[in-house]
C-alpha cells in the first residue's frame, strides 16, 4: 500500500522553490537591465551637457540693452526693398551680372535709420517652375553693412550688390529681405515684387 503511494507524493503540487528561483533570476535580470538603462541614460545626459557648454563657447551669447534703455533710443522698426533695385553689372563691362538691391532701415514711423546688423537677401523668379524659382541667397554681416551704407544725396540705403550665376528670364522678381538688428537682435523681413530692366 506504502509503494502504491509512493508516486502519488511526486504529484502533490508544484516546486514552489524552482518557481521561486526562476521569479528571482527574472527579477535580477530585469534589476540588471534597469540598470543599465538608467547608466545609459546618465551618460547620454552628461554627453548633451557637455556638447551644450562647447556650444555656447563657441557661440557667445548676444548682449543688447535693457529694454527700458532701448526705449530712450531711435531703434529699427521696419526695413523696405526700395524699387530701384535692378539688374547691374558690376564689372562695367556693358554686361549684367549681379542684382543690386537697395534696402533702408527705419524706425517704426518711417524715419530712415542706419543700423548695422546681418542682412540677408533672396530673389525667387516664381514665374519658373518649382525648384528653379530662387535665383540666389546672399548674406551680408555686420561689418560689411558698415561698409554698404550711402548717405549722401538723399540716398540714405545700403546698396546691395548680389552676383548672379546666370540672368532671369524674367522681368518680374521677388525680393525678400530679412535683417537682424545688432543692437535688439529683433528680426525684421519684407518681400516685394520688382520690375527689373534687361537691357541697360
Amino acid at each position: 500500500m506504502l509503494a502504491g503511494m509512493l508516486p502519488l507524493g511526486g504529484c502533490l503540487g508544484p516546486d514552489y522553490a524552482h518557481i521561486s528561483n526562476e521569479l528571482r533570476a527574472k527579477n535580477n535580470a530585469l534589476s540588471d537591465e534597469l540598470a543599465k538603462t538608467q547608466r545609459e541614460n546618465h551618460d547620454l545626459q552628461a554627453t548633451i551637457a557637455l556638447q551644450n557648454d562647447q556650444l555656447d563657447a563657441r557661440t557667445p551669447r548676444v548682449q543688447t540693452l535693457p529694454p527700458e534703455r532701448l526705449a530712450q533710443l531711435l531703434t529699427v522698426g521696419q526695413i523696405d526693398i526700395q524699387k530701384s533695385t535692378d539688374l547691374y553689372d558690376s564689372q562695367h563691362d556693358g554686361k549684367f551680372d549681379s542684382f543690386r538691391v537697395y534696402v533702408r532701415t527705419l524706425t517704426t514711423d518711417g524715419t530712415t535709420l542706419p543700423a548695422t546688423g546681418t542682412l540677408t537677401i533672396d530673389a525667387f523668379d516664381l514665374d519658373l517652375p518649382g525648384e528653379t524659382q530662387r535665383l540666389g541667397h546672399w548674406t551680408f554681416t555686420p561689418e560689411q553693412l558698415k561698409t554698404l551704407w550711402y548717405g549722401q544725396f538723399g540716398l540714405d540705403h545700403f546698396a546691395l550688390t548680389c552676383p548672379l550665376t546666370s540672368l532671369p528670364t524674367h522681368t518680374k522678381i521677388t525680393f525678400k529681405a530679412h535683417f537682424i538688428d545688432a543692437l535688439t537682435n529683433e528680426a525684421f523681413e519684407q518681400q516685394k515684387v520688382i520690375t527689373v530692366h534687361r537691357s541697360q
